[in-house]
């Protein structure tokens, strides 16, 4: 039986022919223009859909809020989503949903062999793409739930966020790379964080660290200490390390926002604005 992928697209180009090459390599292409149609596509096929792919490259808030709706709605929310997204804004796809990533540009062929890749380790676990917490709660409760902590303590709290971006396109190596450095980060942190921090790995490419009584400022400088020990204990050990991008920004409540979308699309803009992209040397 061939597996169903529903590929989002606001203009797509040449679609005979990339739905000939998923079909070459037996897998179902469904198309969508929209969020409207993806919603009636999945409204009848949701059972038989095993992954999205949107390509948001050349308009990120159409697939933002893409993204958004379908992980509203208790039907569609376990289906994994994979973003094709320029590099600024892959942390904003994961961070609010999206499972996998892939930069542009792409050829039909390429973009066939990620996605078969990230069916196939769908199909060996099939919990491979659920937030990663230590209690049974999505990662917006969870977030919100660290917000309410904070305003009954009335406490500042700074929210790090800590991405690690391949630059191949078609990563074999670089992806068991990835997640090995993702597994290991998350073990480093949870060692050099107070009792009060806490360190959520979210999705595979995410980790991020709940900082009650700290400031922006001060969360800054607990960053740059993280980044000093990883790049000593982590990223001297990967040999090709020019292979890597570290995304990170930083947000604060309540001074940047009160709520879990504030928060992060101030997080958001605090990325563009420093342009805090650190190239691995």
């Amino acid at each position: 039986m061939k597996e169903q992928v529903l590929f989002m697209k606001r203009n797509i180009e040449n679609k005979e022919d990339l739905i000939n090459v998923f079909k070459n390599n037996n897998i179902e292409l469904i198309s969508s223009n929209s969020t409207e149609e993806t919603l009636d596509i999945l409204d009848e096929k949701f059972e038989k859909i095993d992954l999205i792919v949107i390509d948001m490259q050349e308009d990120p808030l159409f697939g933002l809020k893409s993204i958004k709706t379908i992980k509203k709605i208790n039907d569609y929310k376990h289906i994994p989503i994979v973003i094709i997204a320029n590099k600024k804004d892959v942390m904003k796809g994961l961070t609010i949903g999206a499972q996998e990533y892939f930069i542009p540009p792409y050829d039909n062929e390429k973009l066939c062999s990620f996605v078969d890749i990230v069916l196939k380790k769908k199909r060996e676990n099939m919990h491979l793409y659920a937030p990663e917490t230590s209690i049974d709660m999505s990662f917006e409760q969870y977030f919100n739930s660290e917000i309410k902590r904070a305003e009954r303590g009335s406490y500042e709290l700074a929210i790090l966020i800590l991405t690690i971006v391949s630059k191949d396109h078609n990563y074999y190596t670089e992806e068991r790379t990835v997640l090995t450095m993702i597994n290991e980060l998350v073990d480093m942190v949870r060692e050099n964080l107070r009792a009060t921090d806490t360190i959520v790995r979210y999705n595979r490419s995410n980790v991020i660290a709940f900082l009650p009584y700290t400031s922006r400022f001060n969360g800054e400088i607990v960053y740059e200490k993280i980044l000093d020990i990883f790049n000593e204990k982590i990223l001297s050990k990967v040999e090709n390390k020019n292979n890597f991008d570290i995304v990170y920004s930083i947000a604060s409540y309540p001074q940047d926002g009160d709520t879990v979308e504030d928060l992060l699309f101030n997080a958001e803009r605090f990325l563009e604005d420093n342009k805090t992209i650190y190239t691995v040397k």
